[in-house]
């Protein structure tokens, strides 16, 4: 699996001015990274194309044909509700370009 599709990970990247981990910053970092994740299209936003896309591999697991592993947000092999309920998180109903 390539760096791109892992999930980010805070480790000693925010830091505010005072030299201390910024929490907030990671998760924001975190939240983007994830929202560009699930925006198959590329158009800024996590849109009905982008659900239809990831609903194509729902049930589907590593090694199946249809299985995508930017899907699978849980990282454990196969597209299921957790990923559904994640990928629900960052759906944008109606919002055009986000940004």
């Amino acid at each position: 699996m390539d760096i791109q599709d892992r999930e980010f990970e805070c480790v000693l990247f925010w830091w505010d001015e005072t030299h201390v981990f910024d929490q907030l910053a990671c998760r924001q970092a975190q939240a983007e990274f994830r929202r560009k994740r699930l925006d198959y299209d590329g158009n800024g936003v996590v849109e009905f194309g982008d659900f239809l896309v990831f609903a194509s591999g729902n049930g589907r697991s590593e090694g199946e044909t249809g299985y995508e592993v930017q899907s699978d947000l849980n990282e454990n092999g196969r597209i299921g509700f957790v990923d559904f309920i994640n990928f629900a998180a960052y759906y944008e109903e109606g919002q055009m370009g986000a940004d």
